[in-house]
């Protein structure tokens, strides 16, 4: 190609200074992201979310109250029943959850206070953060319950898990714990009718008795089956039922009940660890505990028998006489169980697209999707360094402890990582250094604020995180019909504007390369969903979760879990080469030259309206394409020489 000289460059300049400016390109909002980001898509997704189908609907019919009505409890020589009337949402997953504290085991003595201690308990979802937020509770003198049992509900499933809690474990977790075979051949079984509308309602001016005679109405609810061989259940059993949140919010709803002189005043709930010792005083709120017993002491002597049926329809009727331990006398604070019609969404995680691009001082990436409102993780991983990062993980600490030991992919060891997420409507960002295994809080941006800066962290380069979370197209959930949709039917998602400083990127050569990573996880960021891109291999239709045994994950191996897919197969990285601005012309060589010039002159026209060519036009990345671009792209073009 024949050299420019800058006699006919300065002529160019005067002859496109009188241009106006083109339409302003698109801001940080985490919405259009394909139309905003066309030409630089990454990688597309293959398989249907294992972590739920975002989805909003409106229907009729449903209940959405939650409270705990009767507690009813027998025993045949190989199972305990317990059955609970009342209601956890029928249709919402909106993260309540029924947590049962079991002793089996003998009395041992306990302290004063008797403190509840479940923090360092391992698991993932809303019932696994449920019973992390008892951690501090203060329960009655003597009991020392060594079993958990939560049931929760999403996306209109129940749910189910158990943990031991002298050792720290959790209960192997099966999809069929919760079926209609109440033995099902496993240590648990689990079933909940969701469409009781009677018992206590949230009228707080109805004395206990009233209450109580409401509460003794209830027929559905949930039944348990627990296996005395597994749990190693004795004669004697000991057991309080708690309603919840996942955000350590316990409700008034306690079985054996709070005293009516204990029933906070509507709308209020008891709020955090609350504290069940009635005679403790505790100097910290300056009160005594709960009234009244919040603890059943049960003879399984006698045996009461085994209940009827499976389906929760009937419970009162369904276990034998003599099983009733319990009965509700307050209202709840959790929602009356009503009919009637009803908005909501079902949260769910989903990858569908990756883009990435950059300017001269940001690397711009955005994908499209959803992340979960429970806290579930984003994990960006980003090599910028082809002489440094870690191949296997070391203990970076925080959300990537979980990690340590993971391996990736042959020619992918990352430098960097950027954790976000989405808790109850607000995004949080993290940054971590590998190499240094240091962590820093870059701070939060509101969900579908239209707007990614970060506020309340320490983020001196102003990146921008928007995450727009209102996306129903794109893959679909495992099972579902379509599975597993079209990734390219979703538009919005995350958007991100990171600082090339803070990669290690002082400036963008000719076709630097950066390899980057994505993957979406669990609420403690080492459960690992079946969504990531680049993507794992196709059909790769269940979450790959923790690691089987020992074993730590190895990206460039195939999938661990046996008879699985191969679902480390290929490259779970893309090396993406970023293009300097003026590197405009359909097939970039790495070089600003004469085909660029020619584009670029048409973009300035207007005669070309491509995102793509738009964005590497914008020579001073203010989001227009004018006469404010020229000299830079001149200059470029200059500095180049001759060149391929």
């Amino acid at each position: 190609m024949r050299a420019i000289s800058r006699v006919s460059m300065l002529a160019a300049v005067a002859a496109f200074a009188a241009l106006g400016a083109g339409p302003a390109l698109a801001d940080v909002t985490g919405e259009n992201i394909p139309s905003t980001y066309g030409g630089f898509l990454v990688a597309s997704q293959v398989n249907a979310t294992g972590f739920g189908n975002h989805l909003n609907i409106s229907e009729q019919g449903i209940l959405v109250g939650n409270e705990l009505d009767a507690l009813y409890v027998s025993a045949d020589a190989t199972d305990l029943w317990i059955g609970v009337t009342g209601n956890l949402p029928n249709k919402l997953g909106s993260s309540q959850s029924i947590v049962f504290l079991l002793q089996f085991e003998a009395d041992v003595p306990t302290p004063t206070p008797n403190v509840l201690l479940t923090a360092g308990l391992p698991g993932y979802g809303g019932g696994y953060q449920a019973l992390l937020g008892l951690d501090g509770t203060i329960l009655e003198p003597g009991f020392t319950p060594d079993t958990a049992v939560v049931v929760n509900r999403f996306a209109e499933t129940t749910y189910v898990n158990s943990w031991y809690l002298p050792q720290n474990t959790e209960d192997p977790y099966y999809d069929d714990l919760t079926s209609l075979d109440p033995y099902n051949g496993r240590y648990l079984s689990a079933w909940m009718d969701t469409t009781n509308v009677v018992g206590v309602d949230a009228d707080e001016t109805k004395d206990g008795a009233q209450q109580q005679a409401l509460a003794a109405g209830a027929q559905k609810g949930l039944r348990l089956r627990l296996s005395r061989s597994y749990y190693g259940i004795g004669t004697t059993v000991k057991m309080m039922v708690i309603l919840m949140a996942s955000d350590g919010t316990v409700s008034n709803q306690i079985l054996p009940p709070l005293s009516t002189s204990d029933d906070p005043p509507a709308p209020d709930c008891l709020g955090f660890t609350p504290n069940f010792d009635a005679d403790y005083y505790d100097p910290e709120t300056e009160t005594y505990g709960l009234q009244d017993l919040q603890l059943a002491t049960i003879s399984l002597l006698n045996y009461v028998g085994t209940p009827t049926g499976f389906d929760g329809s009937d419970i009162p009727a369904q276990w034998p006489a003599g099983s009733l331990i319990a009965v509700q006398q307050i209202h709840t604070c959790f929602g009356d169980a009503v009919p009637g019609t009803l908005n909501y969404t079902i949260n769910g995680s989903e990858l569908d697209e990756l883009f990435v691009r950059t300017d001269e001082q940001y690397l711009h990436l955005a994908y499209t999707g959803n992340l979960e409102r429970n806290g579930n993780k984003l994990i960006i991983w980003i090599d910028s360094d082809p002489a440094g990062g870690e191949n296997v993980l070391d203990n970076n600490g925080g959300s990537l402890t979980g990690w340590q030991g993971r391996t990736f992919d042959a020619g992918f060891a990352p430098d960097h990582a950027y954790v976000m997420n989405n808790w109850q409507g607000t995004l949080y960002v993290d940054r971590f250094e590998l190499a240094t295994n240091t962590a820093t809080y870059l701070g939060a941006s509101a969900v579908n604020g239209g707007s990614g800066v970060l506020s309340g962290g320490t983020n001196p380069a102003n990146n921008l995180f928007a995450f727009n979370n209102t996306n129903n197209a794109g893959v679909v959930g495992i099972g579902q019909a379509g599975a597993p949709g079209v990734p390219s039917t979703a538009t919005t998602g995350l958007e991100a504007r990171i600082a090339l400083s803070e990669l290690g990127i002082t400036a963008v050569g000719r076709c630097t390369t950066l390899k980057v990573w994505v993957v979406q996880a669990g609420t403690g960021g080492e459960y690992l969903s079946n969504q990531a891109l680049p993507s794992f291999a196709p059909d790769t239709n269940y979450n790959l979760a923790n690691e089987p045994g020992a074993a730590k994950y190895n990206f460039g191996s195939l999938d661990p879990q046996v008879g699985g897919d191969p679902a480390f197969d290929g490259d779970q990285f893309a090396a993406v080469k970023l293009l300097r601005l003026g590197d405009v012309f359909d097939d970039p060589d790495c070089c600003i030259n004469l085909d660029d010039l020619a584009r670029f002159v048409q973009v300035l026209l207007g005669n070309v309206t491509d995102a793509r060519s738009r964005f590497l036009s914008d020579m001073n990345a203010d989001g227009l394409v004018n006469g404010s671009d020229i000299q830079l792209f001149v200059d470029r073009l200059l500095a180049e020489g001759p060149c391929p």
